[in-house]
Formats: C-alpha cells, sequence, structure tokens
C-alpha cells in the first residue's frame, strides 16, 4: 500500500535468491544499490549506465523504439522508452540460456504491443492511447513521452483506487494537470471507499482550473471523446487491460478500451 512495502516485498525475489541464482538488476534505477548489496546470486546489470549490459543510442517515434544493447541494434512496435527496461532483462535471461543474438532480434523485433500498454486505437484524426499507468512515476512517464508527438490538446482521463496507497493520489492529480491541457477525474475501483473522497484527495494536489471531476467512468470516456477536436489526444490512465470496475466487494464488467470504441462508433469517428 506504500512504496516502502512495495519495495519490501519486490526486494524478497532478490534477497532470498540461492547463491548458485541469477539477479538482472536495472542499475539506473536509485534502489538498485539496496537490492544488489542484498542478494547472494550472481548480480548482471542492465541500463544507460551499466557496465554489462548498457541500453543506448534510444530512438523512438510515436509508432516504434529502436534501442541499442550493447552492439546489438532491436527495432520493435513497441511504444515508449521505458520498454528498453523490459527489453534488456528479457534479452539477457535469453543469452544466459544459451540464444543466438540474431534469434533474440528477431524475436524482440517481432513483439506487438501489450493490450492496455501504451494501446493506441485506430480513430480517425484524433489519438486515444489506453495504459495501465496507475501511480505517479508511471503516469509522468506516459505523459512526458506522448507530449512529445502530440499535435493537438492532450487531454487525461484518470482516477485512483480505493483501499490502496493516499499518498499518491495529490501528486497524480498534479502531475496531470501540469503536464495536460485538460484532465476528467474519475473513478477507477473504488472498492470500499467512497469515489467522491478519493476525487477529494486527487484534487488536493491541483493548483489549476484545467480539470473537472465526472465519477461515472463510463460517463466520463462519453464526455472526454466529445471534447476532442481534430488531432487532439485522450489519454485513459489506470486501468489498461482491466475489464472490470471493483465497487465495494463486487467485480462489474467494465472496459476502457470498448467504451472508447463504442463512443468513437456512435460519432462516427472509426
Amino acid at each position: 500500500k506504500t512504496f516502502i512495502e512495495y519495495l519490501t516485498v519486490k526486494s524478497k525475489l532478490f534477497t532470498k535468491l540461492k547463491s548458485n541464482g541469477l539477479a538482472l538488476i536495472n542499475i539506473d534505477d536509485e534502489n538498485s544499490s539496496f537490492i544488489i548489496k542484498n542478494t547472494k546470486g550472481k548480480v548482471l546489470t542492465y541500463g544507460k549506465y551499466s557496465q554489462d549490459y548498457q541500453i543506448k543510442n534510444i530512438v523512438e517515434t510515436d509508432r516504434n523504439l529502436s534501442i541499442y544493447i550493447n552492439d546489438i541494434q532491436f527495432k520493435t512496435n513497441l511504444l515508449g522508452w521505458f520498454n528498453a527496461y523490459n527489453i534488456a532483462p528479457a534479452y539477457i535471461i535469453l543469452k544466459e540460456l544459451g540464444k543466438e543474438d540474431n534469434q533474440i532480434q528477431k524475436a524482440v523485433n517481432s513483439l506487438l504491443p501489450i493490450s492496455g500498454r501504451m494501446e493506441r486505437l485506430n480513430i480517425n484524426d484524433i489519438n486515444i492511447i489506453i495504459d495501465f499507468a496507475h501511480t505517479p512515476d508511471a503516469m509522468e512517464k506516459v505523459i512526458r513521452y506522448i507530449k512529445n508527438f502530440k499535435k493537438g490538446r492532450l487531454l487525461c482521463l484518470f482516477g485512483c483506487g480505493g483501499d490502496r496507497d493516499k499518498t499518491k493520489r495529490p501528486l497524480m492529480g498534479k502531475i496531470a494537470t501540469s503536464l495536460c491541457d485538460f484532465v476528467i477525474i474519475s473513478d477507477d475501483n473504488p472498492r470500499f471507499e467512497d469515489s467522491l473522497e478519493i476525487i477529494a484527495d486527487i484534487i488536493k494536489g491541483i493548483n489549476k482550473d484545467n480539470y473537472c471531476i465526472i465519477p461515472d467512468r463510463k460517463q466520463a470516456i462519453k464526455d472526454a471523446i466529445r471534447m476532442l477536436n481534430k488531432d487532439d489526444t485522450l489519454l485513459i490512465l489506470g486501468k489498461g487491460h482491466e475489464n472490470y470496475q471493483i465497487i465495494k466487494d463486487k467485480k462489474i464488467f467494465f472496459s476502457d478500451k470498448e467504451e472508447a470504441l463504442y463512443e468513437c462508433e456512435l460519432n462516427n469517428l472509426l
């Protein structure tokens, strides 16, 4: 529920590793030194500053990503520079398993974007992108990436989960309104919390007036799409691949992608 708890749980994957195990560490992560010190396994690092597997020459567009890991180039359909940090450990694991570089290149270069992870919908004249980003860091990375390629306005629709870390809510409100032209704040798995109280926590971090509140996520998506003009971009963040909304102890079917496509069809945008 907090970052410290998150780090403690994640680090167990490394602290419980046996001496004959392999620990792959993102050296660019500020917490990497803690994990390196507390693992018994063989350590291999990756990242821009790694001496083992250096990530370099990152070239990204709104359609693909090209990177080098040491002297091996990968050209992938995945979006976002941060995917370099997913490709690198996959490459290392396959190398450790004895695969050849050309085999790994072919496999990585044929990868398709994962549903709900920087997923761009095929819409005429506007851009709608769905992503699972539900932490301040992930949200900021996604928004800054999209800002590099946007032509018109950038709108963002998001909410924060109930019964989860409350400290991130005002941070996400501040990030979204600071980096986007307009923000729609809505529900995202409120669970047993009052959704309006969650939203109230979010707006505590906002000092601008470029946002609106539409708790019902279906209505929020509908209204957000109707706000779009030619060349505008709408980011729908937080749920990604999820096809449900958790309200109290019930999982109710809900898909950001399906709702967005349905609304676009109604408005003759497909």
